[in-house]
């Protein structure tokens, strides 16, 4: 009778949910049934082999979560974007995708299949922590529902979660790559608040980004105030008192978490001797910079366009459509190359300069009265799936 009501909808609404054009395999542990595709049978066969010892690691951690969870584990072949979810509506399920890693922010897994899984596990097991009234709500109409919703802000659950698949000595908090968002915000005076990083960003995605800075804060509690802290604070935000996240972080920790949220920021470690270069770029979000031929190339997230400065005298000269693209290149003869992803397929684009004549720009893109003109096309698209 659970959630038959739930189950029924969307089974109506979304039939194709439930219609698979290949056959599909199953194996099944004690917590887990994992459900696979044939071309997938070497990454469920990783999964069988680890995932109740690295149940019983979270579990640990998070201390006692009462009813034992039991999770299928759907492995999808047809969506090559490297990723996966855990999501609890209607039922507890994880799903993973099982593809070549394109993403910057998982280079540093030891093992991509079980650094993933291990995060969306530790969200499965937070989020099943429940009180008695919140197991009755979930009992009724999702597994999804939860009190800890009220205290457990984004910092903290994927803080928790990059801390979890970084314990074995790989995962993101092992990466400098990952640690420079936190660093370089220290550098720049521009550290958010610790209720900044709960979602809402002052400049682009880095400075408000729950993983840049939840991870390391949650490492750093653990460091600090040991693991039994953290299952003494999740243990607490499971159940329905009348008290805000700061009061629980402090019957907890004995500390203010403004106060601790400082200590966190002293003791990240920055180099003694900086560089303070002028800046090129207008404040924003940048990802992928070269240099080529005295020009910089950067991809400007907040625009969805790739820009070209004047290496030299920090002048906007052109910018380009970036086709949705994370990443891209620079050949040497000026010409971008771009690698397009999509969940089914992905395709590398070449766009070559154009003739165009430009007139001078100024650093805020303006010209004397007219704005950069595009100046790049497609010269080759290749499509298909390069990793």
């Amino acid at each position: 009778m659970k959630k038959i009501a739930s189950f029924l909808l969307l089974l109506l609404c979304f039939p194709v949910l439930f219609i698979s054009a290949k056959p599909l395999n199953s194996l099944r542990t004690e917590h887990f049934e994992i459900i696979y595709p044939e071309e997938s049978e070497h990454t469920a066969s990783i999964l069988y082999a680890n995932a109740e010892e690295i149940y019983t690691s979270i579990s640990s951690l998070i201390g006692n979560i009462g009813e034992s969870i039991f999770l299928p584990v759907v492995i999808r072949s047809d969506i090559k974007t490297l990723n996966a979810f855990y999501s609890g509506y209607p039922y507890h399920r994880i799903v993973m995708y099982d593809t070549f890693g394109n993403a910057s922010g998982t280079l540093n897994y030891k093992e991509k299949t079980l650094n993933i899984f291990t995060h969306e596990l530790t969200h499965a097991l937070l989020f099943n922590h429940k009180g008695k009234f919140s197991r009755v709500l979930s009992n009724i109409f999702s597994d999804g529902l939860s009190i800890q919703g009220l205290y457990v802000h984004p910092s903290f659950s994927e803080g928790l979660s990059v801390y979890t698949e970084s314990r074995e000595g790989s995962g993101r908090l092992s990466s400098n790559y990952f640690l420079h968002t936190v660093k370089q915000a220290k550098i720049e005076g521009a550290f958010p608040s610790w209720y900044k990083t709960i979602g809402s960003a002052d400049y682009g995605e880095n400075y408000g980004s729950a993983y840049s800075f939840g991870g390391p804060f949650v490492s750093f509690l653990a460091y600090k105030y040991g693991e039994e802290k953290l299952s003494d604070f999740f243990t607490g935000s499971a159940h329905l008192v009348l008290k805000t996240v700061s009061v629980l972080f402090r019957e907890t920790y004995g500390a203010e978490i403004e106060q601790v949220w400082e200590d966190f920021r002293n003791s990240i470690k920055v180099p003694e001797k900086i560089l303070h270069a002028n800046n090129i770029t207008p404040l924003g979000s940048y990802q992928n910079v070269y240099i080529v031929n005295n020009e910089l190339y950067t991809l400007n997230k907040q625009k969805s366009r790739i820009e070209i400065f004047n290496a030299n005298t920090a002048e906007l000269t052109t910018f380009t459509d970036s086709l949705g693209t994370s990443n891209f290149s620079v050949s040497g003869n000026s010409k971008i190359v771009l690698g397009v992803y999509s969940d089914t397929e992905s395709q590398v684009v070449v766009l070559a300069p154009t003739e165009k004549k430009q007139k001078k720009q100024s650093s805020s893109g303006a010209a004397t009265g007219k704005k950069p003109e595009l100046r790049y096309e497609a010269e080759h698209i290749f499509k298909g799936y390069y990793a």
